[in-house]
């Protein structure tokens, strides 16, 4: 995953009842924008767009393998605009 904005990595964070991924160069130094995604809303998205390419075999579950043989990255844009770019 990386940001739309600085090109940065994700980190995954726990705030209360919720895992949230937040643009690494932020958490690290600040030179970014404080954007992050609730990692169970990413989840959704990126079924989502999985099931719309692979129209014929329902994913349900998604797995590491899954996210390894079919996409090649996941931009997230301040906004929270989630880009899905298939291999």
């Amino acid at each position: 995953m990386k940001c739309a904005n600085c090109r940065s990595s994700f980190t995954l964070r726990k705030v209360k009842n919720y895992e949230y991924y937040y643009c690494t160069s932020y958490v690290r130094n600040g030179s970014c924008t404080s954007h992050s995604i609730r990692k169970d809303k990413l989840t959704e998205i990126v079924l989502e767009e999985l099931n719309k390419k692979f129209k014929w075999n329902k994913i349900d579950n998604l797995t590491r393998d899954i996210l390894l043989k079919n996409i090649d990255s996941i931009i997230i844009s301040q906004n929270k605009e989630v880009i899905v770019n298939f291999k």
